[in-house]
């Protein structure tokens, strides 16, 4: 199984901390609905945001286990499940998550991108685990992992000044989760299908955002920390190979 992961998250945040702009864009909203024709989609809302965020510290010593842990030679592959080389993703197996937990995974989903609609990136950063943010930063700077010198770098640029809200035409929304399975461990596996807002309520049915490509499908993959759900893996661009459908 070829499993990309958080490689589109790192390419984010790496492309953000280059050149000021903007990070994450999976799926996320609010308790609100918002419909447009036949489709439902949840707006994020910065508002609703209530991740705690890690602290400075809990962040430094995380990028220095990045760091310590990454191989030479073997930086974060900037590929996904578009690339004409990659194989085709297959689901993994498992049992169909009951209600309870599919709620669960739709709420996680809502609250991480219900927080980088705040631009703040610690209370982002919170919504994934301590490996997926080491991962995220594996490759990031000269070596394999960032070095000290880099990780305060980093640190500074996520933290310099007050976060910025994003605006509303700019925030991204959460068409649904589908095909949301336990795979054991405390793992759960999900199709997650999101989309820009405005686009999303440029499009005549689901069918036509389907079509023009204003929605976007990844696999999450989801771990229970014992308090919450968190991400630790994904694979992007799945919206070819597992269009939505109503």
């Amino acid at each position: 199984m070829v499993m990309v992961t958080l490689t589109a998250i790192a390419r984010s945040l790496r492309r953000w901390l280059i050149i000021g702009g903007a990070v994450v864009a999976i799926a996320a909203g609010t308790t609100d609905q918002a419909k447009a024709q036949g489709i439902e989609f949840t707006p994020a809302d910065p508002a609703n945001c209530a991740l705690e965020p890690y602290t400075v510290d809990e962040l430094r010593a995380i990028l220095l286990t990045a760091s310590a842990a990454a191989t030479p030679g073997a930086a974060t592959p900037e590929t996904d499940a578009a690339d004409p080389e990659a194989s085709p993703f297959a689901l993994p197996a498992g049992e169909a998550a009951d209600e309870a937990t599919v709620a669960e995974i739709e709420a996680t989903m809502r609250q991480i991108l219900d927080c980088t609609a705040t631009g703040d990136f610690l209370s982002v950063l919170a919504g994934f685990s301590p490996e997926a943010v080491t991962e995220l930063f594996v490759g990031v700077g000269a070596g394999p992992g960032p070095s000290e010198d880099e990780v305060g770098l980093i640190i500074t640029a996520l933290t310099e000044g007050d976060p910025t809200p994003e605006a509303a035409a700019d925030r991204s929304a959460l068409v649904g989760v589908r095909d949301v399975r336990t795979l054991g461990n405390g793992r759960v596996g999900a199709l997650v299908d999101t989309g820009d807002a405005s686009e999303l309520s440029g499009a005549a049915d689901l069918a036509e955002a389907v079509q023009s490509g204003a929605i976007e499908t990844a696999y999450v993959v989801f771990a229970n920390d014992g308090e919450r759900y968190v991400i630790v893996e994904l694979v992007d661009a799945l919206e070819e190979q597992y269009p939505a459908s109503g």
